[in-house]
């Protein structure tokens, strides 16, 4: 795609966004004096910034300084906050879970008890996979204590901020992933 089209593409992304979303910046810096349609974006490694102040957990966003170093202490102290803030926010589900299946209630009706069963088994389920994800956030803390978050395991490269903000626990850089899910895939098939 020409790059003319590329920032068509963007700036018209951008317009939808910022008239669907109640947390996307109207003027957020312009990138290397470019401008669109009468309205300012920015793009980094192909994503529009600005779009969301907050990570999937409620805090806000890490946001780099210009000169900091790759996993400075202030971003591990960062990251340190959110694994243990998503796995206090996991034990606490799980408590809830536990909870309510230690709730006994008798149905006389099948079709009311065929559901709670129904219920009681998907949330088994959502159990299980908190339980393994409880398991890679504590893997993520170990790592950050032995200064190894943030590095992919399989090539040594930087993972980067905001994909570790998207996924905490990530422990390869995109392209060793990518690789890894192509090789995983063909093996499947």
């Amino acid at each position: 795609m020409p790059r003319s089209n590329q920032l068509s593409y963007i700036a018209n992304l951008f317009s939808i966004l910022s008239s669907k979303c109640k947390n996307v910046k109207r003027n957020t810096t312009k990138l290397r004096g470019r401008q669109k349609h009468g309205k300012r974006f920015c793009v980094k490694g192909g994503l529009i910034m600005g779009v969301a102040h907050k990570n999937f957990l409620g805090m806000p966003r890490y946001e780099s300084q210009e000169d900091e170093a790759y996993m400075s202490s202030a971003q591990q102290r960062y990251f340190a906050r959110l694994l243990k803030l998503w796995q206090e926010t996991l034990a606490s589900e799980s408590f809830q879970f536990k909870e309510s299946l230690q709730d006994n209630e008798s149905f006389v009706d099948y079709l009311d008890q065929a559901s709670q069963e129904e219920s009681q088994r998907m949330g088994l389920r959502a159990s299980e996979r908190r339980r393994k994800l409880q398991k890679k956030l504590q893997e993520a803390r170990n790592r950050l204590g032995r200064g190894e978050y943030g590095y992919c395991k399989v090539c040594g490269d930087d993972i980067g901020v905001s994909r570790l903000e998207a996924r905490p626990t990530a422990d390869e850089c995109i392209n060793c992933k990518t690789v890894s899910e192509l090789y995983e895939k063909r093996s499947l098939e």
